[in-house]
């Protein structure tokens, strides 16, 4: 049992023996009373030999506090609020120690499940212990706000049935007294469910409506390019990265469409600029050069100059694929998404492709923008898959 008693100084009656104004003194438990301290001192007394948790409030600025300490069952349940702006803080304060008082040391809850209810394993929480159909919870320290156990069954039967046999808790409470409470057991409704099996027709359309775009394939000639595609493969990542940018080039429609090659290692190099040629971009391919770093701010941005110069096609859409294997170069990741806010800030749209288990698909996010625009591909099939989905995506209407 938990008591609370306030005190306040500037609505009381009475006289203390010491002179100064009684108090007003209320439980806050459901009701309030008023009592004099001269005539009533020995109450705080026989409510704390009583078990009772007493909490005084000195509401005011002219209160006993030795008084209502001394009356507290501890000095730290004793709460000053000289105005009614502290008041309320106090009383959450006390709500929140009441809460977390501890009603049960220990406690076991035994709960019996009928035959036609089974127990779907792993569903409890807490987890319990099962034994046939009888599952078992040991608890300690319950607070006062107690605890929920849930757990799953399986009926097997229709009709109004009893989803237990018998729940008993047997515990020992806060003051060490032994007892034991049984459970009442509830009943639930079982219905049969209907499954019934619908042939329905489905129809697939697929249509593109073309739409034209000036493409800048950024690709990563860092040395590491040179790596099998996968642990085992005869392929490199060039070799794949070449493989799946021909079938992005073969997509396009030309000369409507333009694209252009951007390789980047430790400097950026516009192989090919914007054009309509097919076999000026498949020949710009076959002389990717790699070299050491992987300064992808540096690729970006001569994508980005790229498309900004009077080669691009003013009615066509700016697109930039990027792909690499890594990460960027050791200090340039800021230069890296700056690089990538530039461009789509001028409406460029990005994707960002990582091939390869080393690629950081984190960055990659970031300089595409868009989820739906950053892809990973653990190895060359992936690679072209994804190249073929963005071909899609940039070369027709959605």
């Amino acid at each position: 049992m938990i008591a609370n008693i306030a005190a306040s100084s500037e609505a009381g009656s009475g006289t203390k023996p010491n002179g100064r104004p009684a108090g007003r003194y209320g439980s806050a438990t459901a009701a309030s009373a008023t009592i004099s301290v001269a005539s009533h001192s020995h109450v705080p007394g026989r409510l704390k030999d009583a078990g009772v948790t007493l909490f005084t409030i000195g509401f005011g600025t002219t209160v006993d506090a030795d008084l209502l300490t001394s009356m507290a069952s501890t000095p730290d349940l004793y709460f000053e609020a000289p105005s009614e702006a502290e008041l309320a803080d106090v009383y959450r304060e006390i709500a929140r120690r009441i809460t977390a008082v501890r009603l049960l040391k220990r406690a076991t809850v035994t709960d019996e499940l009928p035959v036609d209810m089974v127990y779907e394993n792993g569903s409890a929480v807490p987890p319990a212990r099962v034994n046939g159909r009888t599952l078992t919870w040991d608890l300690v320290d319950v607070p006062a706000t107690g605890r929920a156990l849930t757990y799953r069954v399986r009926p097997l039967q229709t009709g109004r049935r009893p989803t237990n046999v018998r729940a008993v808790l047997d515990y020992i409470d806060a003051g060490d007294q032994v007892g034991q409470s049984v459970f009442p057991v509830p009943e639930i409704t079982v219905i049969r469910r209907a499954v019934w099996d619908a042939y329905l027709p489905i129809l697939y359309k697929n249509r593109c409506q073309p739409q034209r775009a000036d493409v800048v394939l950024a690709i990563d000639a860092s040395s590491s390019m040179t790596e099998p595609e996968r642990p085992g493969s005869a392929t490199t990542k060039r070799d794949a990265a070449i493989r799946s940018a021909r079938s992005f080039v073969g997509a396009m429609e030309f000369p409507g469409d333009q694209a252009s090659i951007v390789s980047f290692n430790s400097a950026a190099r516009v192989v090919e600029p914007l054009t309509g040629s097919r076999a000026a971009l498949n020949f710009a391919l076959n002389g990717l050069v790699t070299g050491q770093g992987t300064r992808i701010d540096l690729g970006l941005k001569a994508a980005t100059a790229e498309l900004l110069s009077g080669r691009h096609k003013r009615l066509n859409n700016p697109v930039i694929v990027l792909l690499t294997d890594g990460q960027p170069s050791a200090g340039t990741e800021g230069a890296v998404l700056s690089a990538a806010r530039d461009a789509r800030g001028l409406g460029f749209t990005v994707f960002a492709v990582g091939l390869g288990s080393d690629a950081d698909m984190s960055i990659l996010s970031l300089i595409a923008g868009k989820s739906d625009r950053a892809f990973f591909a653990p190895d060359a099939a992936a690679l072209a898959s994804i190249y073929d989905r963005i071909a899609g995506k940039v070369l027709c209407e959605p």
